[in-house]
């Protein structure tokens, strides 16, 4: 099971999906998980559309934020169970892969502050107790080295509070910057994550991608 996470900065045309398209079905992945779409609900021909093959799941956002979408390849022997999405920020699906129940969990934190906090402070309570795969731009660093050019993330606390609490587990790729600034370039941080449950997490490695039309990287998960 592959598995590709992307914040694409708003789907804002045809052309823009097509280099979506292609960017993220490159390593022809079983889920494909994106944040920050802007699409509206008028807009969800698009999806259907551009996605054959593919069983997807979404939550609306609005014309400038938010908007997460989570396809699974149909025939691929994975099984969804149950779907849970809320705030135009958080997709959750029960899937069985290999006789076993993940939580697959597509989130994109939300920008401002206080929404950032309430969010992590009320995510815990939507996870299950194990086989947790959550792909995420959480908004949000985990410690001062994750980020140049700044300014303190208040929430960093809180993410590093959810993981412990939940037991999960950041995976390490390489140490490079998964964002960057679309005008300062000095601007960098690595916000966009896979955490896993710690019992799971030794048996996935992640890896990354450039992308030219996002400010920020793709990021692979493939089992070992």
């Amino acid at each position: 099971m592959i598995l590709v996470s992307l914040n694409v900065n708003g789907i804002h045309n045809d052309e823009k999906w097509s280099n979506i398209l292609n960017t993220v079905l490159a390593v022809n992945p079983q889920i494909v998980a994106l944040q920050e779409t802007h699409l509206m609900v008028d807009q969800q021909y698009l999806f259907s559309r551009a996605l054959p093959g593919y069983s997807v799941f979404y939550e609306n956002g609005t014309s400038n934020s938010a908007g997460v979408l989570t396809a699974i390849k149909r025939n691929c022997g994975i099984e969804v169970l149950k779907t849970y999405k809320h705030s135009g920020c958080f997709v959750s699906l029960t899937c069985l892969w290999n006789l076993e129940e993940y939580q697959v969990i597509n989130v994109y934190a939300p920008n401002d502050l206080m929404g950032r906090k309430d969010f992590l402070a009320n995510l815990y309570s939507d996870l299950s107790d194990e086989n947790i795969i959550l792909c995420s731009d959480f908004n949000s660093v985990l410690n001062a080295n994750d980020r140049i050019s700044q300014k303190e993330d208040e929430t960093t606390h809180d993410l590093n509070m959810l993981i412990r609490t939940a037991n999960l587990v950041k995976l390490e790729g390489h140490k490079q910057f998964t964002y960057h600034h679309s005008t300062l370039s000095k601007r960098k941080s690595r916000i966009d994550l896979f955490l896993l449950s710690r019992s799971i997490a030794s048996n996935w490695v992640c890896g990354y991608r450039f992308c030219i039309f996002s400010n920020h990287q793709v990021i692979q998960l493939f089992p070992v």
